[in-house]
């Protein structure tokens, strides 16, 4: 073993221990649940007012999921209808991004170690998903969020060369040696790309101007890429922006990044397999331009566990999660 991967592995037992030992506290805020959503691991928010949220039970990977419509003017939730599917569909919902008037959502075979990954492509009309086509591709091995460029190019993030890798996550979580990658890909020409790898679980991806933002779990930063203006499928100027442990989604919204972050892995993933072991959540404002990082959220787990994805409408905040079947609505004050 490398001298390097000695003290990188000594340096993680040191750093994981004392997140596990740390207590958290609870964000003053008015909070309540919006109660019926299996899983709700990530959101969009749309031009009409409305959120569509991506859920599935994930503590039952044969469990089918589906996508929801919450309207936070009348507190209503239900679910969208999907038509015009292949017969025997395996929708497993994890990632989505949106560009009008598509929904494009990443699913999952029914096994925690699947090989079996896609994107499926809805169009949202009349409050109906109509499913259009379904792509997939070799270097899409373990998808966890995409972010399109154009109805037919997108940007989306392997967190692992193998997903649920238990080799791959001890040796990226103690020796620093990290597996994911994003790839760019062009459905129309059926093509994608490696354009960033060794990246330490890389999770979620924003898009301001021609910035790229990349989330990674494990390595706990937020990255900046310059996007090539003549080419897509290039990177360039990566740039370490924020230190954010454990961090997950990125939603871009009204000119900032918001961000929720995982502070304890180990207590993430005891509440993984149990819902009553509490799981810490902190959250961040990203000012995209001057990386100024303001904490805007910070819960033990009492009020969520788990929350994965985040976003700030006026004074309220709305906080979805990886695991127990609800959204959180908060009033900041």
């Amino acid at each position: 073993m490398k001298i390097k991967h000695i003290l990188f592995f000594v340096k993680s037992i040191l750093i994981y221990s004392l997140l596990f030992c740390k207590s958290y506290m609870d964000s003053p805020y008015s909070c309540y649940k919006i109660e019926g959503i299996a899983g709700p691991e990530d959101f969009v928010y749309l031009e009409e007012g409305i959120f569509l949220v991506s859920s599935h039970n994930r503590r039952d990977l044969e469990s089918l999921g589906e996508i929801y419509s919450y309207n936070p003017k009348t507190n209503q939730v239900q679910v969208i209808p999907r038509i015009n599917e292949p017969e025997n569909f395996s929708f497993r919902p994890h990632g989505i991004d949106y560009r009008k008037p598509y929904l494009y959502v990443i699913l999952h075979g029914n096994t925690m170690d699947t090989k079996w990954h896609s994107v499926a492509i809805y169009e949202f009309k009349n409050n109906v998903l109509i499913f259009k086509k379904n792509f997939q591709h070799e270097l899409i091995v373990s998808p966890n969020d995409l972010i399109t460029l154009s109805e037919n190019e997108f940007y989306i993030t392997n967190d692992m060369k193998h997903r649920a890798s238990y080799f791959e996550l001890f040796k990226t979580l103690f020796l620093g040696i990290n597996y994911g990658s994003i790839a760019y890909c062009n459905m129309e020409k059926q093509f994608c790309q490696i354009v960033s790898d060794e990246l330490g679980f890389p999770n979620s991806l924003a898009i301001v101007d021609r910035k790229l933002f990349i989330s990674t779990t494990l390595e706990n930063k937020i990255y900046e890429f310059r996007i090539d203006k003549d080419n897509p499928a290039i990177l360039t100027s990566k740039k370490e922006v924020a230190e954010i442990a454990g961090a997950d989604n990125i939603i871009y919204y009204n000119d900032k990044l918001y961000i929720t972050s995982h502070p304890s892995i180990m207590r993430f993933m005891q509440h993984s397999s149990n819902a009553e072991k509490y799981s810490p959540s902190l959250a961040y404002e990203i000012d995209p331009n001057t990386y100024k990082t303001v904490p805007i959220f910070e819960d033990s787990g009492k009020k969520i566990s788990a929350a994965s994805v985040i976003i700030k409408l006026n004074k309220e905040l709305f906080i979805g999660q990886v695991f127990n079947p609800y959204l959180l609505r908060c009033t900041m004050g």
